[in-house]
């Protein structure tokens, strides 16, 4: 970007401005094409519940949805609906099928809906805070209890008033949003602030308010399923149906239901309340007074025809929570006379989530006062994708985007994501999101996820290229104000945030913004502030996440497009421009690795200026060598669009990264290019500039020299000089390890102080063959000590704590226990090998400003001999002597070898076609400690096999475990096991040449089939160090016909943690 002179003159400028298309999509390979680890999961479990379909959503090849949904009939599909101008398809089909569909020749990439889980955006835990004055009626614009004027969204509200999102609609995915909040009903300007109300859970989604209704239809008096019900005796005919409030177990019946079950708040579950349609006006009744007469109800239609709104309950003045919840209905789906049963929705805003993020995004005269969200004028279209639990639905997440987008929203937020190992941005979701962002010119703003502060973190869907990911930022202002913890750091990152980059090496999060707030709930909730903090009023809550930081940046980007449209003929900016003027402006945090920031705080003076200017960037392409445990699952295996190393990196030595530049718009001559780094700490380095002709390919070296170990980032900024903003910023990581091998025994420390909401990362590379994966943290616990945990991040990015946004794992204990282990000592057993990452957090609530702490990572490698010991024979009620060595061959530990029951083993060689299941029926006998699957050694090398375990000891089957690697081998196991069926379901995914054979193994372990008895004690076991342990192996009885006995012996650490093993093979008992 060429340095410029920025005026307010300029602000009435309509400058007319190329800006940058995104590349054209490359066709994907068959052979690349596969459903990923959840949807296959998803698929499974249908299959073992005997559902004969599941729902698919298809991300068909550009321009190609016409021959995907031909192929998709081929094999037998449903096409339920087709989208061309985003190629995106719907369809119901067989679970076998459902594999082959990923397969096909116009298909690009499918998700198969099922529910996603929010994360809990509560702040929860013990600890005694610093009381706070509480925000009320005075408290002003400009306030650290809803921060927007960290990125300047309130300074620009208040200096440009008439900018502060008026004739902007703000469309929010998410739960729904309150109708009975005056912080969400009128606009700055008096205006009605929501202004479509639209359900996108499909009726068969799991959501419970949508009301099935009757193909029958009547007028007057009549009776159905016993009960006598009264319609209008003119009009109609009318169709009936019953909706109740425990409708959907995965919903208004789940026990995690914030409705509880009593959605009319009069204290009684589980009522039913009536609902009526006059078939021919699509108009609604709802007995909301139980008389079984809608005569005296009120007709009502959809939310954005006539603003009806309806209410469950009755309040009660005298209390501070009211006791009622608004309704629409949605008619879209009431379609009679098909075979096809018509479906009414009864829309509610049934959790706290969406009604959250809309306040941020949007409120106006929060407690009747001057807190407003980022931008109080824009209005407000509510999109339902989740239920009234922290799920939401897969199918929801996409068709709700193409309604707003379709429906007049400017900007889409979305503060909902999972995290996949392989987080490239593949899925079809996010395939679509790119889509619809180019197609309806509408920006979508998401959440980057939860799961950090480890690298790679960085969640689905916001890893679309196209779509803005944002992380969650705070200043010590706001610790305080919603916390009530002091903090040494002017400003931070939220410790759970998600980091970057995703699998590929692409640039995300973009950027970040605050991720804490007072906002608005629906006011049947409580006030919920952080206990002891303030008290706050119903309908005001404090929640924390990314999922508060998104809609921080999309308020923020609404009020840029609110002086957009005003200085350009009502027109929506384009959003290539948009992206460009937010990325190109925010503020750098130095503090911070761009790993973790991505291009900084959004910042909306800087983006408004050069917004206004017209950014003309071109659009530049980037493809390099990306070296990870999952690299060659990319679409291109083992190439990205951004340096991403975590495998092969070693402090202190110097490598090359080849980058492929291709500009694919603009002039048709070669352009300059500035080659720039930013947040560089020395690690990369490469030429000063490039030409870059159309449409040809340049190569550039980039000299890599990690000096020190570590995470080690930075922006590679291509920048036209001749147009504004930058064209191309390419995030680069990569990944310098401590190593673990003799020469430091296996071994590394690490100590030193950490600040009160401060974390601390540290990288080891674990060797292949290593058993044990030992971290002891010294810190917290005692008073005065502090509060502190650690984390581990495998080499995929998957945190092995689970959720990091929690109280999981603090020394001393925060409320969440630690499921994994000690507070401060946690092994993992057969770890992946690669690097692994770790960080040292110290708590809001830790006792002193900087706790003391020290961190040991140890590799464990131990060999047990003999192994397998393989016993002929035993007869049963007789021990039989036996002695085992064993060696330890990597880091000290201190342990023993112990034995354990016997488990009874069925082992078997069956044969497998592509697209199949095979079943394999357990029944694991009471006392059984352990259940353990496994599969692998096909004949066919290249086989992906998928194996998944179903506990049916209840009389119906539910997914318990699954392991869907990318081979044949795989391994479930699970502790104390109810007595009873079990079901081993394995599917042949991909086998090339069509069958394979492979080995199957099931084994329950359980004192009553006997034990193998080991004589031995802990003691240290340092580096080298051999030692022998006598045992006596005993079978209690002969297993039944089929199966054998074997036994595991194992090497645990003193806490009982395994660090390696053997088994042992009894041929036959008498």
């Amino acid at each position: 970007m060429a340095v410029l002179a920025l005026s307010t003159a300029l602000f009435g400028l309509s400058t007319p401005a190329a800006f940058a298309q995104p590349p054209a999509e490359q066709p994907v390979p068959a052979s690349d094409k596969q459903l990923d680890a959840r949807d296959r999961a998803l698929v499974a479990a249908a299959e073992q519940e005997g559902r004969p379909e599941v729902s698919i959503l298809v991300a068909a090849e550009k321009g190609r949805s016409d021959a995907a949904a031909a192929e998709l009939r081929s094999i037998g599909a449903k096409v339920r609906s087709t989208e061309k101008d985003v190629d995106y398809i719907k369809a119901t089909l067989s679970p076998e099928a459902a594999r082959k569909a990923a397969r096909l020749d116009s298909v690009r990439s499918i998700d198969v809906d099922g529910l996603i889980a929010q994360d809990d955006p509560k702040e929860a835990g013990a600890g005694n805070p610093l009381p706070q004055p509480a925000p009320g009626a005075n408290t002003p614009r400009s306030n650290p209890y809803m921060p927007t004027r960290d990125t300047h969204a309130a300074q620009f509200g208040q200096l440009f008033p008439f900018w502060d999102g008026k004739d902007v609609t703000v469309a929010i995915l998410d739960s729904g949003i309150d109708l009975d909040h005056p912080a969400l009903a009128k606009t700055s300007r008096g205006d009605r602030k929501i202004t479509d109300w639209y359900d996108a859970n499909a009726p068969d989604s799991g959501d419970g308010t949508w009301v099935a209704m009757s193909q029958d239809t009547h007028t007057g008096q009549f009776t159905v399923g016993g009960k006598t019900w009264t319609a209008p005796a003119t009009g109609g005919p009318y169709s009936v149906g019953v909706f109740s409030e425990t409708n959907g177990a995965s919903d208004l019946g789940s026990a995690g239901s914030e409705l509880g079950g009593d959605v009319n708040r009069n204290g009684v579950r589980g009522e039913k309340i009536g609902v009526l349609q006059d078939v021919t006006t699509k108009e609604v009744r709802v007995d909301l007074n139980g008389n079984g007469d809608f005569t005296d109800d009120k007709p009502m239609i959809d939310y954005k025809v006539k603003q009806d709104v309806g209410f469950f309950g009755t309040d009660n003045p005298a209390t501070d929570v009211v006791e009622r919840v608004a309704f629409v209905v949605q008619t879209d789906k009431s379609v009679y006379g098909t075979e096809d049963t018509p479906f009414v929705d009864i829309g509610i805003a049934g959790a706290e989530h969406g009604s959250h993020v809309a306040g941020i995004a949007a409120g106006n005269d929060l407690f009747g006062g001057k807190v407003e969200g980022a931008a109080p004028g824009a209005k407000l279209m509510s999109v339902k994708a989740c239920l009234t639990t922290t799920s939401c639905t897969d199918s929801g997440l996409t068709d709700g985007v193409l309604y707003a987008a379709r429906n007049g929203a400017d900007v889409v937020n979305i503060s909902i994501g999972s995290l996949p190992a392989l987080n490239d941005g593949s899925s079809a979701r996010a395939q679509i999101y790119n889509r619809i962002i180019a197609q309806y010119n509408v920006q979508l703003f998401i959440s980057a996820g939860n799961d950090g502060s480890g690298a790679n973190t960085v969640g689905d869907p916001s890893v679309a290229t196209d779509a803005v990911s944002v992380g969650s930022y705070i200043t010590s202002a706001t610790w305080l104000s919603n916390y009530g913890s002091e903090t040494k750091q002017r400003e931070n990152l939220h410790p759970f945030s998600s980091r970057g980059p995703s699998e590929n090496g692409g640039f995300k999060p973009n950027i970040v913004a605050p991720g804490s707030a007072i906002s608005t709930v629906p006011r049947w909730n409580p006030g919920a502030a952080v206990p002891g903090t303030y008290d706050l009023p119903a309908g005001y809550a404090h929640l924390q996440g990314t999922s508060m930081a998104a809609p921080q940046a999309t308020g923020a980007a609404a009020l840029l497009i609110s002086a957009y449209k005003a200085t350009h003929g009502g027109k929506r900016p384009p959003v290539a421009q948009l992206r460009t003027a937010i990325y190109s402006s925010a503020r750098y945090i130095d503090e911070f690795g761009a790993y973790e920031q991505g291009n900084g705080l959004f910042d909306v003076f800087g983006a408004f200026f050069l917004l206004q200017l017209g950014p003309n960037t071109d659009t530049v392409t980037s493809s390099v060598e990306v070296h990870t445990v999952l690299s060659d699952g990319l679409a291109k295996p083992g190439i990205g669009v951004g340096i991403h190393d975590r495998e092969g990196v070693t402090a202190g030595k110097k490598y090359v990264r080849t980058y492929t530049f291709t500009r694919t718009t603009g002039s048709p001559s070669p352009q300059f290019y500035r080659l720039r780094w930013q947040g560089d700490d020395g690690t990369f380095s490469s030429q000063h500039n490039v030409w870059l002709p159309l449409n040809q390919p340049v190569k550039v070296d980039v000299q890599v020299n990690p000096r020190d170990t570590g995470i080690h980032s930075a922006i590679l900024q291509l920048d036209n000089p001749f147009t504004l903003g930058v064209d191309s910023p390419i995030l680069n990581t990569v990944f310098a390890p401590q190593e673990l091998n003799a020469r430091n025994g296996f071994s590394y420390s690490a100590n030193g102080k950490i600040d009160r909401n401060e974390f601390k990362s540290f990288l080891v590379r674990v060797p292949q063959g290593t058993t044990g994966l030992k971290i002891d943290l010294t810190g917290g616990g005692a008073a005065g000590k502090g509060q502190v945990r650690f984390i581990r991040i495998d080499p995929r990015g998957i945190p092995t704590e689970y959720p990091v946004n929690s109280t999981i794992c603090y020394n001393p204990d925060a409320g969440g226990g630690c499921a994994t282990g000690s507070p401060t000592s946690r092994t993992v057993t057969n770890p992946i090998p690669g690097v692994w990452e770790f960080y040292v957090e110290a708590r809001r609530t830790s006792d002193v400003p900087a706790a003391p702490y020290s961190i040991t990572a140890t590799a464990i490698t131990t060999q047990v001999t003999p192994n397998p010991d393989v016993i002929p024979s035993l007869q049963a009620g007789v021990p039989l002597a036996r002695s085992y060595s064993v060696a330890n061959s990597a880091g000290a530990f201190n342990g023993k070898l112990a034995g354990g029951p016997l488990s009874s083993v069925l082992n078997l060689r069956p044969t497998i076609a592509e697209g199949k299941q095979s079943q394999f029926p357990i029944t694991v006998v009471p006392g059984s400690t352990s259940l353990r699957v496994t599969t692998g050694n096909p004949s066919v090398a290249a086989s992906d096999l998928d194996l998944y375990l179903f506990n049916c000891t209840t009389g119906s089957c539910v997914q318990t475990a699954v392991s869907g690697g990318a081979t044949a081998d795989e391994q479930v196991t699970i502790n104390n096991p109810a007595p009873g069926r079990w079901i081993a379901l394995v599917v042949g995914f991909a086998v090339p040449g069509g069958t394979t054979d492979f080995d199957y193994a099931d084994m329950f372990s359980s004192p009553t089939l006997g034990t193998v008895s080991i004589t031995d004690t802990d003691a240290q076991r340092a580096t080298g160090a051999t030692w022998t342990a006598s045992a006596t192996v005993t079978a209690a009885s002969v297993p039944p016909a089929g199966r054998k006995l074997r036994g595991d012996i194992n090497v645990r650490t003193s806490d009982g943690s395994i660090v390696g093993g053997g088994v042992v093979q009894i041929g036959s008992v008498s």
